[in-house]
């Protein structure tokens, strides 16, 4: 097992053969954010317009459309009922 002293040298070692880019990473954030206020937003874009949509109620809706179709759930205090063979 590599002991804490010899792991470093290692990282330190292999992260010199890096290149560097020169870049942290904030440019590319800020270009981005002037890009999107600049850019208005075409919703023919996205192929489920639905999705724009949705509402804090829509899920409900859902479910509730679906209730006439969903097996009813079992009772403890109604027996099961075993299925009949038509001979």
């Amino acid at each position: 097992m590599l002991s804490a002293r010899h792991s470093i040298a290692i990282v330190t070692r292999l992260a010199s053969t890096v290149p560097s880019t020169g870049t942290t990473g904030i440019e590319h954030a800020i270009k981005s954010k002037e890009i999107g206020k600049n850019h208005k937003q075409d919703f023919k874009d996205y192929k489920c317009i639905d999705y724009l949509n949705y509402n804090i109620f829509s899920y409900y809706d859902i479910e509730n459309d679906m209730k006439k179709f969903r097996v009813e759930q079992p009772s403890k205090d109604k027996a099961d009922t075993l299925p009949s063979i038509k001979q």
